[in-house]
């Protein structure tokens, strides 16, 4: 039913303005996870980087001959752990081409895993 205002009586009633703030709460509060959830993605991305330099850096020093724990030790942040595994290839042509596989883990227990060939005369 509606009402008949007298004139100047102008504005929201209660219910509306009630409706109003409610629709605002909830836009707020979509607004809030949604910059959360970005905000958690950009840290997991940033972590997995971080895993994927470590494993190049590691690989550049078992090209160069110089990945002795120490070596690697020293370029590792506190928690991690690395691995590195050599394997021949089987069934390769050539003699002296080994599969290296390269694992960081970070302190979650979240791993990065590079895989190469490596070649030795």
């Amino acid at each position: 039913m509606i009402r008949d205002r007298g004139a100047g009586q102008w504005g929201f009633t209660v219910l509306e303005a009630l409706v109003a703030v409610a629709v605002l709460g909830l836009v707020a509060l979509g607004i809030l996870r949604l910059v959360g959830e970005t905000a958690l993605a950009a840290q997991r991305g940033e972590a997995a980087r971080l895993r994927a330099a470590l494993a190049d850096a590691v690989w550049q020093l078992v090209r160069l001959d110089a990945a002795d724990p120490r070596t690697v030790g020293s370029l590792m942040p506190e928690g991690y752990s690395w691995e590195i595994e050599r394997t021949a290839e089987p069934g390769s042509p050539m003699d002296g081409l080994v599969a290296v596989t390269i694992t960081v883990t970070d302190p979650s227990g979240r791993s990065f895993v590079l895989r190469s060939l490596d070649y030795r005369s």
